[in-house]
């Protein structure tokens, strides 16, 4: 402490939440907001004239929309980047608009609609072709569904209150042939009857954790069919964990495991009201399989653990 100046020198770094920040820790996403240029949407980004090394930050991303958090942006020169819609945006003039902070896709960064209505599809499509391998839905209800193949390390994280609902009887989440995925939280609704609304296929090391899964209206339903119906269902998959989810209100399992793979992991779910309990069967190499401290309620006929 500099008595005479009233200055703190050599602050050091922080080391929590309640200490000060020094202006080499400020992220670069807000330091770069010195002299940036404020627009009111990506529309309007699109159509000033920026050079290249200039910020900018949107304050929505559609002009009627929510605000976004985030939305700061580099212009660079054409064809840097191919506009995505999100990381990169093209200009009028020619140059483009970089998003500075993009290791992480979100999904209010991408346009993703929250209406609860709009098929946000083709959003997600390219969030996780963005190369992120963070992908981030912020509290919203959304509608749509994520299908992707031959990812690898890649997180999903729906923030607490995140609602993803599929139209008809699409899957609303549907990986495959994938290697170190999780996907994380979130609330998943389908509109109807529908196979399996978290279908997770030939996967390895992926976890699906602290989820909830539901169809919007259960009817009767039963025989071979209940069979390939569940809430969340891994199919040829090995080493995968299931873990600290809740299943509910589905014309099948709560939670099914099947086909070929070993060393999966189901633990630690609320499987309630639904046909069927846990399915664990198929594997050829059952006994690597770990099925354990579930609770399993009120399901009709079938699996383990119902009551």
């Amino acid at each position: 402490l500099d008595i005479n100046s009233n200055r703190i020198l050599n602050l050091p770094a922080p080391v929590s939440l309640q200490e000060p920040l020094r202006l080499q820790d400020v992220p670069l996403s807000v330091a770069a907001l010195v002299g940036a240029t404020v627009v009111s949407s990506i529309v309007s980004l699109k159509t000033t004239d920026l050079s290249i090394g200039d910020y900018v930050v949107c304050r929505r991303y559609y002009a009627s929309g929510l605000l976004v958090k985030g939305l700061v942006f580099e212009i660079v020169a054409g064809g840097t980047g191919t506009d995505n819609g999100g990381t990169f945006h093209d200009l009028v003039n020619g140059n483009q608009a970089q998003l500075i902070e993009n290791s992480t896709a979100n999904a209010l960064q991408f346009g993703a609609a929250v209406d609860g209505l709009t098929d946000s599809s083709d959003v997600y499509l390219k969030m996780f072709a963005s190369g992120a391998k963070t992908i981030v839905f912020p509290k919203a209800t959304y509608r749509g569904k994520i299908v992707q193949s031959a990812l690898a390390g890649v997180s999903i994280i729906f923030e607490e209150g995140a609602t993803l609902q599929s139209f008809t009887t699409d899957q609303v989440v549907a990986i495959a042939s994938s290697s170190e995925v999780t996907l994380t939280g979130g609330e998943f609704t389908t509109a109807q009857r529908v196979s399996r609304p978290i279908a997770i296929t030939s996967c390895t090391k992926t976890t699906v954790i602290n989820t909830k899964v539901s169809f919007a209206t259960k009817s009767t339903y039963s025989g071979a069919a209940i069979y390939s119906t569940a809430g969340i269902y891994l199919e040829n998959c090995s080493r995968c964990i299931v873990q600290g989810n809740e299943s509910f209100n589905i014309e099948g399992f709560g939670v099914a495991c099947v086909g070929t793979g070993e060393g999966n992991e189901i633990k630690h779910n609320y499987i309630h009201d639904n046909v069927g309990g846990i399915l664990n069967n198929g594997n050829s190499n059952n006994h690597n399989k770990i099925v354990e401290n579930d609770i399993a309620f009120n399901n009709v006929s079938g699996g383990s653990g119902n009551s």
